[in-house]
């Protein structure tokens, strides 16, 4: 089943726009989401730099849990950053019901965010959390009075001689799936950046319901010289649903790689993992999958990382296996006033609450441009598709597009407006009702965002 030619044209119109929150911008304000499913990353992990800021070189391991950045601004490490935001919303399917609501209610979303980057010595420690309070004007049967959203991420690396240990944690609470959720917090995009197979899908809509998640992550590197490293990952994952007919779930993963560096901005790399998806009422499904890797990093302007190989996939009970393949791609560019990032991953994943397993295809594309001092504007766009692994040919299809534009008011301050629109499309019920399988939704917003200055720790 395609997509409408309103969509296609929708998201051509918001991919022709320069988009995520911009690299000079004074205040920044979180872009429009795509649904890219958790953990993906998104346009607003592009560090903002200045004329004159250093960077710190990216250092993760190019096989190993954590996605691959731009690198780390100088002038962010050592602080604290408590912002505060409000937005209103005005959306045609609060409750993300099938069908396409043209009556649009409102919702207001107020909180903050608090970041903080913490380097001492070879050490270093993240903190990031978001909160909203979310309020529908003018609420029904089939959605909450009100509501919240929590995400909460910490990540600890330590450094000694040739061994670096790192420790991470994500953990979101939201009332509805990630890829929707309109309070600009959605996919769980944060500074950890947890390379897509180890965190859970979230990349299907779903009708309103409240649902938490949290992946824990554990990795050591050993360096062999100075151009070599092996790297060892182990990762936990739960997703869970208070709609009894979506599938809760936990998932597995644990991998070893081989890292080498041909150049100091080339690198490349071998990687196994497997991961296992465990389901409450059914049969696990397992992958294992065997993968060559590159990346190339300039440091504040270019960040490439491509990964393929192939996969093996097995539903225990069911004595079934299947080969199939994994690839991902990741990019992200800066370049003055412009930044772009882009994405894509075909992988086996838990199926979103909806399937048992699937095969998924998630897009990204974000761009961002800042004009007259003031001024930024911000567009993305996303794709997923995912479908069941054995027998049937059920499948959702799901797309967005978005576009933000935003005014600083001095250095600490900045408002902005919005336009978002979501599409899905599936013929599938789920349980013991239907999941949105063929829904569209229109979201205007406009909002305030406070950046209090930030507290310096060093």
């Amino acid at each position: 089943m395609r997509l409408s030619h309103h969509f296609w044209a929708t998201l051509l119109i918001a991919a022709a726009c320069w988009a995520p929150a911009a690299a000079q911008q004074q205040a920044a304000v979180p872009p429009v989401q795509a649904i890219t499913g958790a953990g993906q990353q998104q346009p607003s992990d592009v560090p903002e730099l200045k004329t004159r800021d250093v960077i710190s070189p990216d250092t993760h391991p190019v096989s190993g849990a954590e996605q691959l950045t731009l690198g780390t601004s100088a002038e962010t490490r050592n602080q604290l950053v408590p912002t505060f935001h409000f937005t209103q919303y005005f959306d045609s399917n609060p409750s993300v019901q099938p069908g396409s609501g043209t009556n649009f209610d409102g919702v207001s979303t107020m909180g903050g965010s608090l970041a903080l980057r913490r380097t001492s010595g070879l050490n270093s420690f993240i903190l990031s959390y978001t909160g909203d309070g979310v309020i529908y004007n003018n609420p029904t049967g089939d959605m909450q009075q009100s509501t919240m959203f929590h995400s909460l991420q910490a990540s600890q690396a330590f450094n000694f001689g040739r061994w670096t240990l790192t420790a991470a944690d994500s953990f979101s609470y939201s009332p509805e799936a990630a890829g929707g959720y309109l309070g600009g917090f959605g996919g769980i995009e944060s500074p950890l950046g947890f390379a897509q197979n180890y965190v859970p899908n979230q990349s299907v809509l779903t009708p309103q319901g409240s649902r938490y998640s949290n992946s824990s992550m554990g990795q050591v590197e050993y360096h062999l010289s100075r151009r070599s490293s092996i790297t060892a990952t182990g990762s936990y994952a739960i997703m869970r649903f208070s709609e009894s007919s979506l599938f809760s779930g936990q998932q597995i993963v644990a991998g070893a790689g081989y890292n080498y560096s041909l150049s100091a901005l080339t690198s490349v790399a071998v990687s196994y993992s497997y991961s296992r998806f465990g389901f409450e009422s059914s049969t696990p499904v397992s992958a294992n999958s065997f993968n060559l890797h590159y990346a190339r990093r300039l440091p504040g302007r270019t960040m490439l990382h491509l990964s393929a190989g192939p996969q093996f996939v097995t539903a225990d009970g069911l004595g079934r296996t299947i080969v199939s393949y994994f690839v991902s791609a990741d990019a992200a560019r800066q370049l003055g006033r412009t930044s772009l990032t882009a994405g894509y991953t075909h992988s086996t994943t838990g199926g979103a609450g909806v399937l048992l397993g699937a095969e998924s295809d998630l897009v990204h594309v974000g761009l961002g441009w800042s004009f007259r001092r003031a001024w930024s504007l911000g567009a993305s766009t996303g794709f997923a598709r995912n479908a069941t692994l054995f027998g049937g040919s059920q499948s959702y299809r799901s797309g967005s597009a978005g576009v933000q534009l935003s005014r600083s008011l001095g250095p600490t301050a900045a408002v902005y407006c919005s336009y978002s629109f979501e599409r899905q499309l599936s013929a599938l019920s789920c349980g013991s009702g239907p999941c949105a399988g063929g829904l569209s939704r229109h979201a205007v917003g406009f909002g305030f965002q406070w950046n209090i200055h930030p507290i310096r720790l060093d």
